[in-house]
């Protein structure tokens, strides 16, 4: 099996290659998912390809996904299982820890039907100005050289893919059927986070604090109101020094007491948020606030291994804003908030009642030698007030 054309990469050098490269590819196809339409309103396709050189690398025996983005449906490429695709100037890029391949603005694609490539003993045919038989980006089949063509052919042959059929692009796809059950199946409460998991989150941001790190300029700590003993514990005003959890006997890793609002318990999640999720929440969102947040990855993090977030740039669109900023408007139209309130009033009534309580049972403070001090300087300017109010009577 020959190498790649010039300015080609195998799949297997294309999978490796650092976020954000431009590869150019050729490969047979060995999965297609039917089209779906996005949150944007684009649909996206999406496909396997596999190559002599990624087939005997022992990660890629299912072949390295592609996914393409087109505003119109019937844009997106026709391929077909076994199909042999070539593509021009698409991007390494990275979900959920899988390599991949994306479409962007200036990649061009080919595809040659299984059908109409010919055996290698007909590829002297296609050494000079024939060209195979593809459908594609306009032009570019004029572009193919007798290398590239030499190459399809033998990378069909090598390969030796079953054709069968795949369901076609369509634009008749709903928003609804496609985005609905997906959405309603991802969001989550913080009781049901795990480890290495990703959720959508409806929560109240209890505080927010900017890192000035690169990785994750801002830090968001919120709460639904659902308990997680995976998570940090925040002990209440009332517990004793020695009750502070994660093997903290004094507190020296705890935020002061003073400075934490609550809700204590296991209750708060803390969440790392990379560009553009860090700008939108320091500068749109206040503590106080109620917020979806998006694709959070949940993890174990730490000495301890406490429950934390985060939630990453995202490698479709790095402009996406996964934060969410839900209006006064709009708390008491969407179940999720609702369901929200609920658990905070109960936690609030809750906290009154403690917070009764300890009133009732705390004996009175003894005043200190400052505040005696400071109390008869206020008598005795307030006799000498009265002693002259007095005089002016008379």
């Amino acid at each position: 099996m020959a190498s790649p054309p010039a300015d080609f990469r195998d799949l297997a050098a294309a999978r490796g290659q650092d976020l954000a490269t431009i590869v150019n590819v050729i490969g047979v196809v060995v999965d297609v998912q039917g089209a779906k339409q996005t949150k944007t309103g684009d649909f996206m396709l999406t496909f396997r390809l596999l190559d002599p050189k990624l087939r005997d690398a022992i990660y890629g025996n299912e072949g390295l996904k592609v996914r393409f983005f087109k505003k119109i449906a019937t844009e997106l490429p026709d391929v077909q299982v076994a199909d042999v695709v070539l593509l021009r100037y698409i991007k390494v890029g990275h979900f959920s820890g899988e390599p991949l391949l994306l479409s962007n603005y200036s990649t061009t694609h080919l595809v040659f039907p299984n059908a109409k490539i010919p055996q290698p003993g007909f590829s002297i045919g296609f050494m000079g100005d024939s060209k195979l038989q593809c459908t594609g980006t306009h032009g570019m089949r004029d572009r193919l050289t007798p290398e590239e063509q030499s190459y399809i052919i033998q990378v069909k042959d090598h390969m030796q893919i079953s054709a069968k059929t795949a369901p076609p692009p369509t634009a008749e796809l709903s928003l609804q059927t496609v985005q609905a059950p997906a959405a309603r199946q991802k969001l989550k409460t913080i009781r049901e986070l795990r480890h290495d998991m990703y959720s959508d989150l409806c929560v109240q941001v209890v505080k927010k604090f900017p890192t000035g790190q690169d990785r994750f300029p801002c830090e968001v700590y919120v709460t639904d109101y659902t308990e997680n003993d995976q998570m940090f514990y925040y002990r209440a005003p009332e517990e004793p020094t020695e009750t502070w959890r994660d093997g903290d006997t004094f507190g020296y890793n705890q935020p002061s007491r003073k400075t934490w609002p609550g809700p204590y318990g296991f209750l708060v999640l803390k969440v790392e948020l990379a560009y553009p999720h860090a700008d939108f929440v320091i500068n749109r969102v206040a503590e106080g606030d109620i917020v979806m947040l998006q694709n959070v990855r949940s993890k174990l993090s730490g000495g301890n291994s406490r429950l934390e977030g985060n939630i990453w740039t995202d490698s479709l669109n790095r402009d996406k804003v996964q934060v969410q900023r839900i209006s006064a408007e709009q708390h008491h139209s969407r179940r999720e908030v609702i369901g929200l309130l609920e658990r905070r009033a109960t936690y609030l009534a809750a906290r009154g009642r403690i917070d009764l309580q300890q009133k009732q049972v705390e004996p009175a403070a003894k005043p200190t030698k400052g505040e005696k001090k400071k109390k008869k300087k206020l008598l005795k300017q307030q006799a000498e007030a009265e002693a002259a109010l007095a005089a002016d009577k008379r």
